[in-house]
């Protein structure tokens, strides 16, 4: 159960920089991520374990972090 981050970085690989992490059993999905048309959102799909698998969707703030929940229902 180790740490997942989602980053971002310049075309070349260069000036990566962390916008979220997720630890304890929580990840991110590995596929599947999408930039907003503004491109300061990213929307991608969630993982965790909490008594059984669970997924979700969130939108991510890629200068503050900050999470938003696209939908209530989990999978």
């Amino acid at each position: 159960t180790g740490e997942f981050y989602l980053l971002t970085a310049d075309v070349n690989g260069q000036n990566a920089r962390v916008v979220s992490r997720r630890g304890g059993g929580a990840r991110f999905s590995l596929t599947g991520l999408s930039w907003s048309p503004g491109g300061n959102h990213i929307a991608c799909a969630i993982m965790s374990w909490e008594g059984r698998f669970h997924s979700g969707l969130v939108e991510i703030d890629i200068n503050s972090g900050a999470e938003r929940k696209l939908t209530e229902h989990t999978w």
